[in-house]
């Protein structure tokens, strides 16, 4: 009987049993099959520096898509929107009788013989500044460069720039003043964080730019929940919290407020979400001031306004209860770009090795210092070497890996950090 011989390559094509009467192979499963094709692929892809170059970068691309696309839709929808839905009409008295008050100037209909079928027909064909004349919209305050455009654009609707008629849509105006400020931001991250960081950034705002203009009205509201201010506010917090979250996961950003909290964060060794937080909270206070100090000529017919400084009062009042809707959003978007991003998260390793060369492998690998400490095993009684080290919870599983790699029976515990004060980042051993 003659001997089997093994595969020389056994990446390609592992070894197959042999049934022993027959010397004849077992029939390859088709999971081994789906093995053997993934490696194949893999090995195609990243043995050549062309094809790995693309496809990481495709990659990036893609969910930097994504990210832009689920933070602008989350600010159309929910933090800002586009448009009244008619639905949310319907349950406001007031929005519903300033509605029905200008179809009869428009129409000469009677108030009274008003059909709402008819009604929304002729508001859904009205352009976006004449339906936001009559109706108004009260707006969750977004963060960053997009929470800022906001504070911009409310300061430049009282010199009466967005009336009816001007032809100046205000979110035309967000969307430009999102990129427009976040230039100076884009050097801070040129300067100081990195060049790719910074690439990345730059096409991320563009993407959200271009979102932020081209969806459309319709896809803003199927949600419907645009008297629930609640639901806008969390939904919107996910929104953002994921598109920035997703967009920190790819080395990049949407821009502005991030960039000066990845800045400090990473000076700081500390999470985001909190210089985040701080940041756009003042953002939403400024925005809710400017309701109490300048008129709201700009969103309220003056024939639907008895006193116009009650009424702006009375726009105050409403903006300070969206900005406490508006810090809940604020809350659960710092939460989840939190959950999301870990590079920030630090852990404590703390291993137990006999390997006296486990340390060197360690600060070679990974841009930390680390600690040693001499012991004995308590049950075998032999010398051990204790190494205390930090890493980032990123870098956490291949840390364990080359760990496990240099000595498979060495012991590690794994620890939540939840603050580092000291030097974190070194040079690397050669």
């Amino acid at each position: 009987m003659k001997k089997n011989k093994k595969n020389e390559d056994s990446t390609l094509e592992p070894d197959i049993p042999y049934d022993g009467d027959t010397n004849v192979k077992k029939k390859q499963s088709l999971s081994d099959k789906v093995t053997i094709m993934k490696n194949q692929v893999r090995d195609f892809l990243l043995d050549h520096p062309k094809t790995n170059f693309v496809c990481s970068n495709a990659w990036i691309l893609l969910l930097s898509l994504i990210s832009a696309f689920i933070f602008a839709y989350g600010f159309l929808a929910f933090t800002n929107p586009l448009r009244v839905p008619f639905t949310s009409i319907l349950e406001n008295p007031d929005s519903l009788s300033q509605l029905k008050i200008a179809y009869s100037a428009a129409t000469a209909t009677d108030v009274t013989k008003i059909d709402n079928s008819v009604l929304k027909s002729w508001y859904n064909s009205l352009d976006y500044n004449t339906a936001l004349s009559i109706v108004g919209k009260h707006s969750l305050v977004s963060g960053g460069a997009s929470g800022f455009s906001q504070v911009v654009t409310r300061i430049l609707s009282f010199t009466g720039m967005f009336k009816a008629g001007s032809g100046i849509e205000e979110n035309t105006i967000i969307s430009i003043l999102y990129i427009a400020i976040n230039i100076p931001f884009l050097i801070l991250a040129w300067t100081k964080i990195g060049k790719k960081f910074t690439i990345y950034t730059l096409l991320n705002i563009g993407f959200s730019s271009m979102f932020l203009k081209i969806i459309p009205a319709s896809w803003c509201e199927i949600t419907n929940i645009y008297t629930d201010y609640l639901a806008r506010a969390l939904a919107g917090g996910i929104c953002t919290g994921l598109g920035t979250g997703v967009a920190f996961a790819v080395g990049s950003s949407t821009g502005a407020v991030d960039i000066i909290s990845l800045f400090f964060a990473e000076k700081k060794s500390t999470s985001v979400g909190k210089y985040s937080m701080v940041l756009n909270t003042i953002t939403v206070l400024t925005y809710t001031l400017l309701h109490f100090i300048l008129s709201p000529s700009d969103v309220i017919p003056a024939e639907f306004q008895n006193d116009l400084a009650g009424a702006a009062w009375n726009q105050g009042v409403h903006q300070t209860t969206m900005a406490l809707y508006t810090i809940v959003y604020f809350f659960v978007g710092a939460k989840l770009l939190d959950l999301i991003n870990i590079k920030n998260k630090k852990v404590e390793l703390q291993v137990f090795t006999a390997d006296p060369n486990m340390a060197k492998v360690l600060i070679s690998g990974f841009p930390h210092a680390c600690t040693l400490v001499s012991g004995i095993g308590g049950f075998t009684g032999t010398p051990r070497h204790i190494i205390y080290m930090v890493v980032s919870k990123s870098e956490l599983n291949r840390a364990i890996k080359v760990m496990r790699e240099a000595d498979p029976n060495c012991f590690v515990s794994v620890l939540s950090t939840y603050q580092v004060y000291g030097k974190f980042y070194i040079k690397p051993l050669d």
